[in-house]
């Protein structure tokens, strides 16, 4: 309105940042601009605590407004609390908000203003160029050479603050929070340089220490210094600007680092790159020296011109850091960087790709990123990280070439784990063609790609929901595949056969023993390797099995239990004093057994006898875990029995290692106990419940060969070439 005067509501910064919310970012560009970031402090922190009160009043304000201020707001400041906001010919008045939101043109402007800092004094020093000739400079420019220098100078500044802030500031500054507040991060880290040049001094909540001293702004000013001496006279015609741009030659700070990286002799990532030390964390503190120039990687990797090159690197990377390094490594954006490559149209990144996710599913956030959708989506084979992989072991596997080795057991160690997190879900595709290739895998002659074709079966058949009927073609297939890798003389591939094997044991009871014929017949040919295997890690994977197969007996079970303790008690006591025999009779007469039940129950009962044998392995771990079974079924019948005289029987069937079964172990008590329990047992006998089985699908197997295999891995190069 004319005449009226502009008047300033002055406004509460309390006020302000409870109205903007707990995750969001101000710039601060005015003069004292610190005492902004002092008050933010304070108020952040006395916001936090109202909504602790609040909600220790009412719990549901914790969901609503969750006390997290003081962690999630971000704040930019142009200058000290004390400090004048510096007026600079030749830049803009805003000159920090200009650092922030158009870095590469103050990045230019500056170099300008301080004539070349890397430049001579012998007289070859470059002229400072006229405030006209940068205006045309900066509007003459391309695209693509403007994208093409911004991505070598943020490189620099990304690798900057990845050597200068702790993991987890790094993480949300430039990979969280959003490619807006990377970039206005990024833009902080010049700005700091700037300003100091004229006596101001940003500051940052999270605080960003000052880097102006580090070693890679001798690189920045190198690549400035390289394109001012390539500058054409003038830039009035834009026809010369194209032209001057199709022959000149970049100083590439990302190429140079590339090659260093893949082509050095020594082990990859031993930090020769100078780097620079605050003492807060940085690399040093927060993670390995082998990642310090991970944010070089995971630009040069977004470059279709280095992606090949970058994702070697990140490869090589990967496979030499512990679980603290990757941990670090995904701060620092390096699973972000493989997650967009999904979505890059370039066959060579197939076997690197593969590599690369191998090593970052080690780590449960990367699963989960990587099969997010899988929970959801209408097909799991339609996810496109589930198609890629799907895909690329299904290409391997065909043309199954020698040193396609080391890439298929990668890929399926993916899939395996990708079956993993989606547990319970129905994927009838995806079981079909993982089912096809495990089968395919276990054909052929290399031992290590059939392991871990038996283990893909594995972990498919536990965690994805599928019915029987889709297995009829290949079932019996992949378990004559597996019985041959029993009588294998590895190992390795006698364990993992018997772990994928008891997946075709049901995980739950049977109400009928009929139901567990097939089960049985499978159960047999495993349990003569039970007593002649050398190796104890295939005969606890055995046990497991039993254990499973007992457990699918449900009340049958039981039943086999109590015949096992009056087998014991019959060797000890005249049998025509108890009436042992007879009171076997007359509960399977009672519950109808006919011939093919007993056959059934006499493969049932073997199974207690290899439980005997191995009670006394040599084996600690063996032993512990058969007495862990053998407690459970006990605990199963513990309702049957009379609780005073539980344990004397549990001790007279299974005596404690070292002791001998005598026939003072079996009193006249026991022996009619013993009677009695099999008369409870048949009376119940319609509502007996089965036992809730004690353990799930483990899969200890499957994650220590993954873990195997990373070592096997690592300690190999890669069969990959360097591209060059």
């Amino acid at each position: 309105m004319e005449g009226a005067h502009v008047r300033y509501i002055p406004v509460l910064l309390f006020d302000m940042l409870t109205w903007a919310g707990a995750s969001t970012c101000y710039v601060w560009d005015s003069q004292n601009a610190g005492r902004f970031i002092r008050a933010a402090h304070t108020e952040s922190q006395e916001i936090d605590t109202q909504l602790r009160s609040a909600a220790a009043q009412n719990p549901a304000v914790a969901a609503i407004h969750p006390a997290v201020y003081a962690k999630r707001h971000i704040h930019f400041a142009a200058c000290g609390a004390n400090e004048p906001l510096p007026r600079v010919p030749g830049f803009p008045d805003d000159l920090f908000t200009a650092c922030l939101t158009t870095p590469l043109k103050i990045a230019l402007l500056y170099h300008n203003l301080q004539t070349s800092p890397l430049a001579g004094d012998d007289g070859e020093k470059q002229r400072q160029k006229t405030a006209g000739y940068m205006e045309a400079m900066l509007n003459g420019l391309s695209d693509k050479l403007t994208a093409r220098l911004w991505s070598e100078l943020r490189a620099i500044l990304y690798t900057i603050a990845w050597q200068t802030l702790d993991g987890p500031t790094y993480q949300m500054l430039f990979v969280t929070s959003g490619e807006v507040i990377a970039n206005l991060s990024a833009g902080y880290i010049l700005a700091q340089r700037v300003l100091k040049t004229y006596r101001a001094h940003p500051e940052s909540i999270p605080p960003i220490p000052a880097s102006t001293e580090h070693a890679l702004w001798t690189t920045w000013d190198l690549i400035l210094d390289n394109l001012f001496e390539q500058l054409p006279p003038h830039f009035d015609d834009e026809g010369d600007t194209r032209a001057w741009e199709d022959k000149i030659s970049l100083v590439s700070f990302m190429n140079d680092q590339l090659a260093s990286i893949l082509e050095c002799e020594r082990p990859l990532f031993t930090a020769d790159v100078p780097k620079y030390k605050p003492g807060i964390g940085g690399v040093g503190g927060g993670g390995s020296k082998g990642l310090s120039r991970l944010p070089i990687i995971c630009q040069a990797a977004l470059m279709p011109e280095y992606r090949v090159r970058a994702c070697a690197a990140l490869d090589a990377c990967l496979r030499e850091v512990d679980m603290k390094g990757l941990a670090h490594a995904m701060r620092g954006g390096a699973l972000d960087v493989a997650t967009q490559l999904f979505d890059t149209d370039n066959d060579a990144l197939g076997g690197m790709m593969v590599s690369v996710w191998a090593s970052l599913v080690r780590h449960d956030s990367c699963i989960a990123l990587l099969c997010s959708s899988g929970l959801t989506a209408e097909r799991l084979t339609s996810v496109p990280s589930v198609r890629f992989f799907l895909e690329t072991l299904e290409k391997q596997v065909e043309e199954c070439a020698p040193e396609s080795k080391r890439s298929i057991t990668q890929t399926t160690a993916v899939l395996a784990t990708v079956a993993n997190y989606v547990t319970g879900r129905p994927a009838p595709r995806f079981v079909q063609r993982a089912l096809e290739l495990g089968r395919k895998m276990m054909g052929q002659d290399d031992g290590l790609i059939k392991q871990w074709g038996a283990l893909l079966v594995a972990e498919v058949l536990s965690n994805i929901a599928h019915e029987d009927e889709q297995l009829a073609d290949v079932s019996e297939i992949l378990q004559e595949q597996l019985m041959d890798m029993v009588g294998s003389t590895s190992v390795e591939e006698r364990a993992t056969a018997v772990y994928a094997l008891s997946r075709w044991i049901k995980h739950g009871a049977h109400e009928d023993i009929l139901e567990m014929k097939a089960e049985l017949q499978l159960l047999s040919e495993v349990i003569d390797h039970a007593r002649t295997d050398g190796s104890g890690l295939v005969r606890k994977e055995i046990v497991h099995l039993l254990h499973r197969a007992m457990t699918a007996g449900g009340k049958w079970t039981k039943l086999v239990l109590w015949m096992r303790i009056v087998d014991s008690a019959s060797h000890h006591v005249a049998a025509s004093s108890i009436g042992l025999p007879a009171a076997i009779a007359d509960i399977k007469a009672h519950i109808q057994v006919g011939e093919e039940r007993k056959r059934c129950l006499r493969q049932l009962l073997a199974v207690l006898e290899v439980y005997e044998l191995l009670r006394n392995d040599s084996n600690a771990k063996v032993r512990d875990f058969v007495d862990s079974c053998v407690d459970g079924l006990f605990e199963g019948l513990r309702p049957f029995m009379d609780p005073a005289l539980f344990m004397d029987i549990r001790q007279a069937t299974f005596p404690p290692r070292g002791s001998d079964c005598t026939d003072e172990r079996w009193t006249e008590d026991l022996r009619e106990e013993v009677t009695r329990i099999g008369g409870r047992l048949a009376k119940d006998w319609d509502s007996v419940k089965p036992d809730t089985p004690k353990w799930g699908d483990r899969n200890e197997l499957f994650e220590k060969s993954k873990l195997l295999l990373q070592a096997q891995l690592a300690v190999s190069r890669s069969t990959f070439a360097s591209p060059r």
